[in-house]
């Protein structure tokens, strides 16, 4: 589970999907690309791509971000987190629906909300999102 900022629901991961925390990195900036793609990190052999989501639905940056590895390897991902990721089983039935609190362009990868004695969560895919917004990330 991945909290990405305060005002935004948890995101549920797909299952058996990698996460680690990655500690004393810091984005290499790339120039001409959009304030929410940070840069790049170098991370076990591979470059990957650092997302701030936050920042791409138009929220302010998290006091302290913590950099989080999704699937760590050459189509690894990071998001910038507001808090360290968290183990979460998640065995309730989804409940569709929008929420005020999820921004639309990730409810197009979602197969919808988990309400949860935790709180509600967004099942999320990021390849899926990566994949759908590609095109948006080119060099100006």
């Amino acid at each position: 589970m991945l909290r990405l900022h305060p005002e935004l629901h948890p995101l549920v991961l797909p299952e058996r999907t990698l996460v680690q925390v990655a500690q004393d990195l810091r984005p290499a900036p790339l120039p001409g690309t959009p304030e929410w793609l940070l840069g790049t990190v170098h991370f076990r052999g591979a470059f990957l791509p650092v997302f701030d989501l936050a920042r791409r639905f138009g929220l302010s940056p998290a006091r302290a971000l913590r950099l989080v590895v999704v699937d760590p390897g050459e189509d690894g991902l990071v998001f910038a987190c507001a808090e360290l990721p968290e183990s979460a089983w998640v065995d309730v039935p989804r409940a569709g629906g929008p929420s005020s609190a999820a921004p639309p362009e990730l409810l197009v990868h979602s197969a919808g909300l988990f309400h949860t004695p935790a709180g509600t969560m967004l099942d999320f895919d990021p390849h899926a999102w990566l994949r759908r917004n590609s095109t948006s990330l080119r060099l100006r």
